[in-house]
């Protein structure tokens, strides 16, 4: 037994021995006369190459790709941007419903022609003025939106959801039923500052009507209207005549006066709540006049451009 495997062992260490012999062999002979081993060695590069492959793959599928070294707060920090990602997704859709609604709303507004001469551009107020003793109003409409220096700015007040089938089918009966408040004074490509006749620099020709017997019933007389801030009007240089007679009284309407360039109908502007006689002469009257639609109130407005036909 002990023989058996004193010979195994022998010829192990002579196989072992005979391969350190080659080896050495070659590391000494020169490479020109050993070259052609090493090419016969490459023959079974490729097949190794391929088991190597296989081996990696499989190693890989039972493993799994390897677990990222991320700590818990950034783990955690991920998944909040992933919500926030998410939760800015939603809002953008509700955006974009409110943007397609609000533009079905402007495309039927616009489609409300001026008998022809132009349209209203429906514009929200955005904010007041930063100057205290000046009266105006941002909207939200520009250039852009065919927007003008001058062009008048009525309410929208009166005509609640025009353009849904409401019974109001055409710009100037739009136009007649709601009231002036303020001009267009600077245009931007987006924004528009309005400003309003009660601003202490307005100056403007109006004329005074009474509704008599369910109809209006104008004075057929002009009269000179400034603003006077803090919401008011003022109409001067009342003669004495008029408010003695009767022909000018508490409760009259204050119109404006027929101009096709800017509007192309009479639009009101508000009633007279006072008459006082003026301290600087005794012959003429001052009236106070109060806007239709106060300053404060003003939420939604119309832009009357009569430079455009009505699309469409």
């Amino acid at each position: 037994m002990g023989a058996r495997r004193s010979r195994r062992l022998s010829r192990r260490s002579a196989v072992f021995v005979l391969l350190l012999g080659i080896s050495v062999c070659g590391l000494l002979v020169p490479s020109q006369h050993s070259g052609w081993l090493m090419n016969l060695v490459q023959v079974g590069v490729p097949f190794q190459d391929v088991a190597n492959r296989i081996g990696d793959s499989v190693e890989g599928a039972l493993a799994g790709p390897p677990a990222p070294a991320v700590s818990v707060e950034e783990h955690q920090g991920v998944v909040r941007q992933k919500e926030a990602f998410e939760h800015l997704a939603h809002a953008l859709a509700q955006r974009v419903e409110v943007l397609e609604r609000r533009n079905r709303e402007l495309t039927a507004i616009r489609r409300l022609g001026l008998d022809g001469r132009g349209q209203l551009i429906r514009a929200r107020v955005i904010s007041e003025d930063l100057i205290s003793w000046r009266e105006s109003r941002l909207v939200d409409a520009g250039s852009l939106g065919g927007v003008r220096r001058g062009a008048a700015v009525v309410s929208n007040h009166f005509t609640v959801d025009v353009g849904r089938d409401k019974g109001v089918q055409d710009g100037l009966r739009v136009l007649s039923s709601e009231t002036l408040v303020g001009a267009v004074w600077h245009t931007g490509t987006h924004t528009s500052r309005v400003q309003l006749l009660t601003d202490p620099s307005t100056e403007m020709v109006v004329t005074i009507g009474r509704h008599r017997d369910g109809e209006l019933v104008p004075l057929g007389k002009d009269f000179w209207m400034v603003g006077v801030g803090n919401g008011w009007l003022e109409v001067r240089d009342v003669g004495h005549k008029y408010v003695k007679e009767g022909d000018v009284r508490v409760g009259d309407v204050v119109l404006t006066v027929g101009d096709e360039a800017v509007l192309p109908v009479p639009v009101v502007i508000g009633a007279i709540r006072k008459i006082r006689q003026d301290p600087d002469n005794g012959l003429l009257y001052i009236l106070d006049v109060e806007p239709a639609v106060a300053p404060s109130g003003l939420r939604h407005v119309y832009i009357v451009n009569t430079h455009v036909e009505a699309s469409e």
